[in-house]
């Protein structure tokens, strides 16, 4: 029989070494998999907000062209082109200090969405059919997207 001397124990178990390593390439993948989590909710997060730019332009588009398909008439204010005045008695309003957009005196816009840069260009028959042209800007913390948009009219 052979005797069992401390010379001939097997040592079963990890060097130091070998557990650094292995911590080394521990943390390389999880570090891996935080950014690529990270990326996807950030990336989320944007679409997330240009989708809510896109339904509120939509809204704002399909409100004043729902208004303008009714209209009788229509005016744009002089000096001021942010103003636009449809028969019968409906307005809408550009308020460039608060940003916001109204009609007939009720806020069209979401507090979390701010409007810029609002135009209303009225055509006559002498240069394109009767119509109107809008254009505007929204905005919110992280996007902006530009609106426009033409509606020809039959009064």
């Amino acid at each position: 029989m052979r005797a069992i001397t401390k010379e001939n124990e097997n040592n079963s178990g990890f060097t130091l070494i070998e557990i650094i390593i292995y911590l080394g390439l521990f943390s390389i993948v999880v570090g891996g998999f935080l950014l690529i989590t990270y990326g996807l909710v950030q990336g989320s997060g944007q679409s997330q907000s240009k989708a809510a730019l896109n339904e509120e332009m939509a809204f704002l588009l399909g409100k004043i062209e729902w208004a303008l398909t009714g209209a009788s008439s229509l005016q744009v204010q002089v000096p001021s082109p942010s103003v636009l005045e449809i028969s019968p008695g409906v307005t809408f309003t550009f308020d460039s200090g608060a940003q916001t957009l109204s009609f007939s005196s009720v806020q069209l816009n979401s507090d979390s969405v701010t409007v810029t840069n609002l135009t209303f260009t009225e055509y006559t028959a002498a240069e394109k059919p009767d119509g109107i042209a809008i254009e505007f800007t929204l905005s919110n913390l992280n996007e902006s997207v530009n609106a426009s948009s033409t509606k020809y009219l039959r009064f």
